[in-house]
């Protein structure tokens, strides 16, 4: 008897030394940091979520390495990462390293949107949950058999995804009068309207092809240079009628036998309206692309003696076209400072926001339980995502 009693003991260490994760109570602290608790189920998350950036990491060094191409060395399971290594740290030290981290900038975003009086409403709990459901139908298979369920990922989606981003307006947007602790770091209008100024131009454009079509082939061909200069002597003088206080609107109908469509988004809820007209449109910077149409029109804005709300013929034999180009001062209409507030900000204090997160989680103390060191990447089950 006593030794089938010590041979079933023995089976069920081996059987523990496997499955530690399912030794330990569902949703026992795993550490505290600061005075946050980390549950087990969202530091699996945390873990998971750094595999996920370790499977990244790897998959692009070796795409890399390949020149470009698919690896053919890559690992074939998701077991087979942990055998990896990425810039001289293995899977678990790298997973580890960053698990730690997110669990101090979680601590510290739940700390500091308490401190700053910020809630969340029915309208923000329904919002998460929606959007939580959306991320765990991809992540499910790989989170939930390790050990790591909806409530733990809903947890990290609501603290990363949204009180973060209710942080950062908080701190920069402005003044919101029921929390006397808002705008304590507020962006002024005016820099909001100089970065909007920078990144967009607003324009009103007739867009002339120097393309033509023969009547009776229909082949097509590019107009001559003769064309092109009694094309833009035609455009000039429409240009000049613009400037002499004919409308935008009424030159674009004369030329495309059209009205010019209205630009203006509807329902915006933005209170103020544009003093400039609902034809112009937004043109967004694009550093990447060299030969964009913000890059041509923005060459005309900085040329000596260029003047706001001008008609100016642009373009030529390389656009193969021609523009009747009106641009007006986006730092004088608060309406695309509000449409674009959020990007704005963001464009300007993003950096700031994670500098701040990164240094107020790095001065947070980590204190872990007994039970840490129970819960390592070995532990994770990939018999549901392989099968897939």
């Amino acid at each position: 008897m006593k030794l089938v009693t010590r041979l079933l003991c023995l089976v069920l260490i081996a059987a523990t030394a496997f499955t530690l994760v399912g030794c330990h109570e569902k949703g026992e602290t795993v550490m505290t940091v600061g005075n946050v608790e980390i549950p087990s189920g969202l530091y699996i998350t945390f873990q998971l979520n750094s595999f996920q950036q370790f499977v990244s990491a790897v998959d692009a060094e070796l795409t890399e390495q390949a020149g470009g191409m698919t690896p053919t060395n890559g690992p074939e399971k998701y077991e087979d990462y942990l055998e990896r290594s990425y810039q001289g740290k293995t899977a678990q030290v790298f997973i580890n390293e960053n698990a730690m981290e997110l669990s101090k900038r979680y601590a510290w975003i739940k700390t500091e949107f308490d401190n700053q009086g910020l809630t969340l409403g029915e309208t923000d709990l329904a919002t998460i949950d929606y959007y939580a459901k959306q991320e765990w139908e991809t992540v499910k298979d790989l989170y939930e058999p390790s050990g790591a369920g909806f409530e733990s990922y809903k947890e990290y989606y609501a603290t990363f995804n949204y009180k973060a981003n209710m942080l950062f307006f908080h701190y920069y947007d402005k003044k919101n009068e029921e929390n006397p602790k808002s705008g304590s770091e507020a962006v002024a209008e005016a820099d909001l309207a100089k970065k909007l100024s920078e990144n967009y131009l607003l324009i009103d454009v007739i867009e002339v092809s120097l393309t033509k079509t023969d009547a009776a082939s229909g082949a097509s061909s590019q107009m001559t240079d003769e064309e092109i200069e009694k094309k833009k002597t035609e455009l000039t003088a429409l240009a000049d009628r613009i400037n002499k206080g004919e409308k935008f609107a009424d030159i674009y109908k004369e030329v495309n036998k059209e009205d010019a469509p209205s630009q203006m988004q509807q329902n915006t809820g933005i209170e103020v309206k544009s003093v400039y007209p609902e034809t112009a449109f937004l043109l967004g910077k694009d550093d990447q692309n060299t030969g964009s149409l913000f890059t041509k029109f923005d060459k005309k804005r900085k040329e000596d003696g260029f003047a706001y709300n001008t008609a100016y013929v642009t373009g030529g034999k390389d656009d193969g076209y021609l523009y009747i180009s009106v641009f007006y001062d986006l730092e004088k209409d608060p309406y695309y400072v509000e449409l674009n507030r959020s990007s704005l900000l963001q464009t300007i204090k993003g950096d700031a926001f994670e500098k701040k997160i990164n240094d107020g989680a790095a001065k947070l103390q980590a204190v872990n339980a007994d039970v840490f060191d129970h819960y390592q990447p070995d532990q994770f089950v990939f018999d549901k995502v392989e099968a897939q």
